[in-house]
């Protein structure tokens, strides 16, 4: 697993500041850490799973930040499929400390089928599925779960210490089995393993399907 990518602290003002982008190496070098200058897009936009979240394996729930290239998992519907990737990043305290929208976000027990509750990057998208999903949204769907915070208990997470974000990756787009729930592995090709649901009918499905009303 490739050491992480710590990025630098954002400028004075955190209303123009850009958001900082992992800067790639291969998963077989282990370079020491090391600063890269503020892109176009954080670690906070892709599907990222935080440490202290269990991922399902053949041999049981394993911690995120121990999982390693070449090691089996298990996906929606009780496949398996091998690892090919697993990229570490960490924000700093003094990046994420004026910037909310790379704070992860918290799902509480129960929310989403999940026997434990997780924290997950805003940019990762979880299985949506149920009645109301299919009759609002038509069958399952993926959603951000940026867009359901407000809602059964979903909540971003003021962190304690550095972030640390995990983006798994499989040679094809899947559903990883997480603490019970269901989040997308890195983006692979052009098809996506479920439709992505439109904000708003996710969010009136989300709510009927928690029995608790939307707090806008």
């Amino acid at each position: 697993m490739s050491q992480p990518r710590i990025f630098a602290a954002p400028s004075a003002n955190p209303e123009t500041d850009v958001a900082p982008r992992p800067k790639r190496v291969s998963p077989d070098v282990e370079p020491a850490p090391r600063r890269v200058p503020a892109l176009d897009a954080g670690p906070e936009a892709l599907p990222c799973l935080h440490a202290g979240v269990r991922v399902q394996t053949p041999d049981g729930a394993v911690l995120v930040e121990v999982l390693k290239a070449g090691q089996r998992v298990v996906l929606h519907g009780g496949q398996e499929a091998t690892l090919t990737n697993v990229e570490r990043f960490v924000i700093s305290r003094p990046d994420w400390a004026y910037r909310a929208p790379t704070w992860p976000i918290r799902v509480p027990v129960g929310a989403l089928g999940n026997t434990a509750p997780l924290r997950l990057s805003p940019g990762m998208r979880v299985l949506l599925q149920g009645p109301a999903v299919s009759e609002r949204c038509g069958g399952e769907v993926l959603v951000a779960i940026r867009d359901l915070v407000g809602i059964g208990g979903i909540a971003r997470d003021r962190p304690l210490s550095d972030i640390r974000y995990f983006q798994l990756s499989l040679p094809d787009h899947a559903l990883l089995s997480v603490e019970g729930a269901y989040c997308e592995t890195a983006p692979a090709g052009p098809r996506l393993v479920r439709p992505e649901a439109e904000r708003g009918a996710a969010r009136i499905a989300f709510a009927s399907m928690s029995g608790r009303p939307l707090l806008e």
